[in-house]
């Protein structure tokens, strides 16, 4: 999000919604192997840290870049990933975030 603009990428079982300014945009089904690939990312990542990561730019606070988080849902905890630049996530969130990127293109 910024000033004026967000986006949002919400999975929920197997469905994927894309949200531009609070109004869904898109949405899908995911095939399983889609689902699988994304379970894969997310397992990579230590969730009890995540909101502990370096963040490599910070262009979000200067409205340079869009302010991001990743929450993920996991067993009833819910893990929150310290904020980031849209275009430069942690390197241990990268691959999620292209992941996502691809499947709501």
């Amino acid at each position: 999000m910024t000033r004026g603009y967000s986006t949002e990428i919400l999975l929920q079982d197997n469905t994927l919604k894309y949200f531009k300014n609070s109004i869904e945009s898109r949405s899908l089904t995911l095939v399983k192997e889609a689902k699988d690939s994304l379970n894969t990312l997310i397992k990579k990542i230590n969730l009890k840290t995540i909101n502990q990561l370096k963040i490599p730019s910070n262009k979000y606070q200067f409205d340079g870049a869009m302010y991001t988080t990743i929450e993920v849902i996991l067993n009833g905890e819910t893990y929150t990933s310290i904020g980031f630049d849209d275009d430069n996530p942690p390197k241990e969130l990268t691959s999620l975030v292209n992941f996502l990127l691809t499947l709501i293109k």
